[in-house]
């Protein structure tokens, strides 16, 4: 029996490999019991336990917008301090030893976020009369001292429960040598394969004339199909494009098939300076440890009245250890490249807003060299987007893909003169993929059959604390794996993003082993899938855009209202919970009237929504791009 006015434990558990330790944790009959996961295997094992009260999400979806003005008003301090460790004798631009403002993944903006999305979670979660907190696992994890200093500050006491994980303890031992040594030797070896490669070797012996610079920092097929039609059309006009990659060797290689030139930057960082970055950065790193105090106590380190300096430390730790020298190889490589380069333009990799831009920008406007910069978005980020507020790009020219883009730039500062419409070259991909391939060709391709009457696509997202969470990502997809297991003639096709980890969701799929769900690969575009597909149930991708091209109708599906972030207007039909979700896709697969006429309407919303984005050009977004780059290379060399 509970008495009246029982107080709360809560009961946190991240792995169902934990679960067998929920059955030891002694009862109070004086607390009601509360377990908090963010793992759907977690909830399912806690039913066996009746004295479990309630499950709930341990950290509930969130969006970044509700913690960006603080995010940016922390930044500043945390980029002094890490500056004023560099001095004259180091040799090392301080301009490098900085967190960029933008937040998409990484341990450090990024990690200011999560921090402050943490801490709102954990106290909403301690504001229901918790007085008590367990914490199962294996080691003590960063989410773990987070919890315990929220708890701390509120007065409650915590228990942690621990066993043996051999596996867990190799998992941790090996990241930390993958951070602190293993990284270092791949970056080493990466460079000096790239410094004696015979293509890099041939291709800078090259006379070099005309030449059309263009950044590419990964190898994600999606990035190289932005750059390649813009590429080929400099080279019809007897420019010289070539493509600077950074950490993008398999770019390298399937652009020169494309009979282009692709330089491999690793190429470029002296001998001198492979040996000096991590000695650079091992000294900074002592110059940082000798100041940690100075950081615990920078002034606007705090949030809901919780210090923020001991939580981030590690990630401070991180970045000297794990980011610092790797940037000196870049910075190397680019001032190396512009003294014996001058190309006429430049297109960088997103500008100021990532490091790998902002240094090869620092190293261009340190030659002396004049150049036409120009930057190409893939996609217009429809929402707002704090961490741009208020930069305006160095740069000479934007295209542009819509008006609605045009406005978001001018609203930003961007001046008129610097606009150019040219339209978006994915939709011209696409719409050639779609005259090409029919919906059973694409079927055949996939693999997935023919004989379901519905197919539905899950674009289950890239799990990043304030886009898209643990909980919006895996609920999501129990939920159509179960929908999928009670309606055996619809299929479920899941397209992970190509930087999805599949580990997760390969184990939620064999949990449930279902002749009618297609785990697709993740290295394809989404092309084939979309042409598949009777309809997407993504959060707020631009492969709702695309599938909008292929006359798809899209579910927006949220945790939680957030007009904010409803990127699609009203072309796209919104949940706001599993069980909108469930409802609308069984009224989908069991009323062929109902499924007729919805997919009417979103198909019509989805072409007027579609005709503001299209500047109805006469050419393409690449004839376009190089008419307005050349004209201002000649006006400037005029």
């Amino acid at each position: 029996m509970h008495s009246p006015n029982p107080k709360t434990c809560l009961v946190v558990c991240r792995q169902p490999s934990n679960t067998d330790q929920i059955a030891r944790i002694p009862k109070d009959p004086g607390f009601r019991y509360i377990l908090a996961s963010d793992d759907v295997g977690v909830h399912e094992m806690s039913k066996q336990h009746l004295w479990i009260e309630e499950v709930r999400w341990l950290t509930p979806a969130d969006s970044f917008l509700n913690v960006a003005d603080d995010v940016i008003r922390i930044l500043p301090d945390i980029n002094n301090w890490l500056k004023a460790n560099v001095d004259g004798a180091d040799e090392f631009p301080p301009d490098l030893v900085c967190w960029m403002r933008f937040c998409e993944g990484g341990m450090t903006t990024q990690r200011i976020q999560d921090l402050l999305l943490l801490i709102r979670s954990y106290q909403e979660l301690l504001n229901t009369n918790v007085a008590k907190i367990i914490i199962i696992g294996n080691l003590v994890q960063w989410e773990d001292r987070v919890l315990l200093h929220v708890a701390g500050g509120k007065g409650v006491s915590v228990q942690l429960i621990r066993s043996f994980n051999r596996a867990e303890l190799k998992k941790r031992a090996w990241a930390w040598i993958k951070n602190n040594i293993a990284k270092e030797i791949f970056w080493t070896i990466n460079i000096l394969r790239a410094k004696f490669s015979p293509e890099n070797i041939f291709g800078k012996m090259q006379k070099q004339e005309n030449e059309i610079a263009l950044q590419l920092c990964n190898s994600a097929l999606n990035q190289i199909a932005h750059i390649l039609p813009l590429m080929k059309e400099f080279k019809k006009r007897g420019l010289n494009p070539v493509a600077l990659c950074w950490n993008a060797r398999r770019g390298a290689a399937l652009i020169r098939k494309k009979n282009l030139r692709a330089e491999e930057l690793e190429s470029y960082v002296s001998f001198m300076d492979l040996i000096k970055a991590p000695r650079h950065a091992r000294r900074l790193w002592g110059k940082a440890k000798r100041r940690q105090k100075e950081f615990l106590l920078l002034p606007q380190m705090t949030y809901k009245s919780v210090a923020l300096g001991p939580l981030l430390w590690p990630s401070i730790e991180s970045f000297f250890k794990s980011e610092v020298a790797q940037r000196y190889r870049l910075h190397s490589a680019a001032a190396n490249y512009f003294k014996s380069r001058s190309p006429l333009a430049i297109k960088l990799w997103s500008f100021v807003f990532l490091a790998e831009g902002s240094i090869l920008y620092a190293c261009f406007k340190k030659s002396g060299k004049k150049a036409v910069l120009f930057t190409k978005w893939p996609y217009f980020v429809r929402f707002s987007y704090p961490y741009l507020d208020g930069i305006v790009e160095p740069g000479d020219i934007e295209f542009t893909n819509c008006p609605r883009h045009e406005k978001h730039l001018k609203k930003r500062g961007v001046s008129q003169d610097r606009i150019e419409r040219v339209g978006n070259e994915g939709r011209e991909v696409t719409r050639d993929f779609i005259s090409a391939h029919t919906t059973g060709q694409s079927r055949i391709f996939l693999d997935v059959g023919g004989q379901y009457s519905f197919y539905i696509l899950f674009d289950p997202g890239v799990v990043v604390a304030g886009y898209h969470s643990d909980q919006e990502q895996i609920a999501t997809m129990n939920l159509l794996l179960e929908f999928a297991r009670t309606h055996k003639s619809a299929a479920i096709m899941i397209k992970p993003h190509p930087s999805t980890p599949e580990a997760g969701l390969e184990a939620v799929i064999r949990r449930f082993s279902l002749p009618n769900v297609f785990l697709l690969d993740k290295k394809n575009i989404p092309y084939h899938a979309l042409n598949a597909a009777d309809v997407l149930i993504t959060k707020n991708s631009t492969i709702g855009i695309e599938a909008m091209e292929f006359k798809v109708p899209v579910i927006a599906a949220f945790f939680g209202r957030d007009e904010r972030l409803e990127i699609y207007e009203d072309a796209a039909e919104y949940v706001y919970s599993l069980k909108e979700l469930g409802d609308l896709l069984t009224r989908l697969v069991e009323d062929n009237g109902f499924k007729d006429s919805w997919t009417k309407k979103y198909i019509q919303r989805e072409q007027e929504f579609l005709s503001q984005e299209d500047y109805h050009l006469s050419a393409s977004t690449a004839e376009l791009m190089a008419d307005a780059i050349i004209r201002k290379i000649n006006a400037g060399l005029s």
